[in-house]
Formats: C-alpha cells, structure tokens, sequence
C-alpha cells in the first residue's frame, strides 16, 4: 500500500473515537497495521539490498530468510549493521560474520523468538548447544566459538 493510499484509508476512516462503533475502529486498525509492516517488509528489503550490496549473494539469501519467517528480527540486524557502519564503519567480512552469527541465533529459535523477546538464559542455551564434548573436540574449537559469540551477543 502506497503512502498515498495509507491517508486515504485514514480519512476514510477518520473518527471520533467516542462516536464510532468498534467494527469500524477494529477495521480502522487493522488497516493501519497491515500497512505499517507491508511498508516496514519494505524498508526492510531495501535495507538488506543496501547492508548485502558488496557481500557474497549468499549473506542477502540468509537475511531474506530472516525476514520471511521473522521481519522484527530481519529490521533488527539491518538496523544494527547500518549502525555500525555509519559509527564506526566496519568491514564488508564483519558485517558478514556479524549477520551470519546474528541470524543463527534466530534460527536456533526456529525465527520463533524476536531479539527483544530473548533472555540471557535463551543466550546461554544457544550458546551452549556449540559445546562440544573433548573427545568429539579434541582442540577445543568450540569453547573459541562460544567466547567469540558470546563477544558478539
């Protein structure tokens, strides 16, 4: 739905919140939503466009993935990346081990849980399914694994 189109709705729409019957509020609504994430699943495609525009075609398949099963978490690390960027201005092979790493944490939740819905104990059970045992890991690459992402959460 266009911006233009948007307003139209919402004059259309346009009530006294007091006068008006809770259909009409309902449909009013839920009109407004569904815009306000068909326009945020667009932002946020072209966010990834602009984040993946020098990485292996690869990294933009992974964040489209993100944002197919969880959009508020594909926003996130689009947000986040973009950030840095202009902060502190990252390397192209940062910003692919960030998003890399970012969205196997919401794999791990199978794109169930957003990052703001995420506790320190689901951190750590993620974190912990990378542990190893010694005879599986003799060198001992998974506890570098967990210091690393655990670094990053």
């Amino acid at each position: 739905m266009s911006i233009e189109e948007k307003y139209k709705v919402q004059s259309m729409y346009n009530f006294d919140s007091n006068n008006c019957n809770p259909q009409a509020r309902e449909v009013y609504q839920t009109q407004i939503a569904l815009s306000n994430k068909v326009e945020d699943i667009i932002v946020t495609r072209r966010n990834i466009d602009i984040v993946t525009t020098h990485l292996i075609p690869h990294i933009s398949r992974i964040l489209n993935e993100v944002l197919q099963n969880n959009p508020i978490n594909a926003k996130i690390i689009c947000d986040y990346i973009i950030a840095e960027q202009n902060e502190i201005n990252i390397k192209e092979s940062t910003k692919e081990t960030k998003i890399k790493k970012i969205s196997h944490l919401s794999k791990y939740f199978h794109h169930q849980k957003t990052f703001h819905d995420m506790t320190k104990d689901d951190i750590l059970d993620y974190l912990n399914s990378l542990r190893k045992s010694s005879t599986v890991d003799p060198n001992h690459k998974s506890i570098g694994t967990w210091n690393a992402r655990q670094m990053l959460f």
